[in-house]
């Protein structure tokens, strides 16, 4: 698994976290197909996300005990799109 990490601003707010990912993947023309939560992390939002047409998944978690973000896939769910997807994400993330 490859692991990406987003910078989030000093005291984010966690519902504001959640929303302003879910804007910038929807922004990137990407579908959320599962929002969930992960056993290993209680209270985490856990996304998949998905490229209409294409194979491949990326999957983002975001911790607000910890307030971290990441984007995630599994070699075995890589596509091309997904680097674009990574960098374009956290691009709109880092920037605000």
């Amino acid at each position: 698994m490859k692991k990406f990490d987003i910078s989030l601003p000093l005291n984010p707010i966690a519902d504001q976290v959640a929303a302003s990912f879910e804007k910038a993947v929807i922004g990137q023309s990407l579908t959320i197909k599962s929002r969930g939560t992960l056993k290993t992390i209680p209270g985490c939002v856990h996304w998949h996300i998905n490229k209409n047409g294409e194979k491949g998944t990326l999957e983002a978690t975001f911790d607000s005990t910890r307030l971290r973000l990441w984007l995630c896939f599994h070699d075995n769910r890589y596509a091309e799109w997904i680097d674009e997807a990574i960098e374009k994400i956290k691009k709109s993330l880092e920037s605000r």
